[in-house]
């Protein structure tokens, strides 16, 4: 069986190829969480990215090209990937 890795965060993330495939569990331990993406990884990455706080926000860069760029309610999820270009998003954001 395969397991998909779960990355749980309290702070601040930059994402790096090792996060691929993985489920972001955010709990901001103290303000909100801002995920950077940056543009020197693989095509085809993909990530989950999961705010699990009430009150707290997970925010993506504006860039992102989705609906929304902030995950703003416990449990809002979102799944993002780069196309080797640009980065998109469906899901919760608003």
């Amino acid at each position: 069986k395969t397991r998909i890795p779960i990355i749980s965060i309290t702070s601040d993330k930059t994402l790096e190829d090792a996060d691929t495939g993985s489920v972001i569990h955010s709990s901001p331990s103290g303000g909100n969480i801002d995920i950077t993406l940056p543009n020197d990884l693989e095509t085809g990455f993909v990530v989950t990215v999961t705010n699990l706080l009430p009150g707290k926000t997970t925010t993506l860069p504006a860039t992102l090209k989705a609906r929304g760029n902030v995950l703003s309610e416990p449990y809002s999820a979102a799944t993002i990937y780069f196309d080797g270009t640009d980065w998109y998003g469906y899901g919760d954001l608003v």
